[in-house]
């Protein structure tokens, strides 16, 4: 088969096609070769979308880091609280009180409140310390006070 009717113009063409169809199908899809003023032009649309494609994405990548940069402190606030809800136990910066037991040869730490963190033995220099205090009339008290002494 050949092209029909290409020297009628659009309107007639339609009409002449209409008269000798055996079926008419709507919406029908099909591919139709362009010319070469029609690909140029095709090309020239791409560019100006690749262009605008590239432009959003470096600005969301701008806004993403500036989306992460706002999440990372309250990321850092959930992570602690997240480990003192599973511990249940807070971390605490500050002073804290080394206090010598010779009658046990160990050494507890505490804090600010009197509360014993824990305790260790006693390191060979922490007992030449002790014998130093003796030995320059420093009194030191054996039996240490937990505040329940005289109930």
């Amino acid at each position: 088969m050949r092209d029909l009717f290409q020297d009628y113009t659009p309107g007639a063409r339609v009409r002449e096609l209409e008269n000798n169809a055996f079926d008419i199908v709507p919406n029908y899809r099909f591919n139709r070769d362009l010319s070469e003023e029609e690909l140029v032009e095709e090309n020239r649309l791409f560019s100006e979308v690749s262009i605008q494609i590239e432009s959003i994405r470096e600005e969301l990548k701008r806004v993403t880091e500036e989306y992460k940069e706002k999440l990372k402190p309250l990321e850092a606030k959930a992570k602690k609280h997240l480990l003192t809800i599973k511990t249940g136990q807070e971390e605490r910066v500050d002073t804290v009180y080394l206090i010598q037991d010779f009658d046990e040869g160990k050494i507890g730490t505490y804090t600010s409140e009197g509360v014993i963190l824990g305790e260790r033995d006693m390191k060979p220099a922490e007992l030449q310390a002790s014998v130093f205090r003796v030995q320059h009339g420093v009194t030191i008290t054996s039996s240490l006070k937990t505040g329940t002494e005289g109930e």
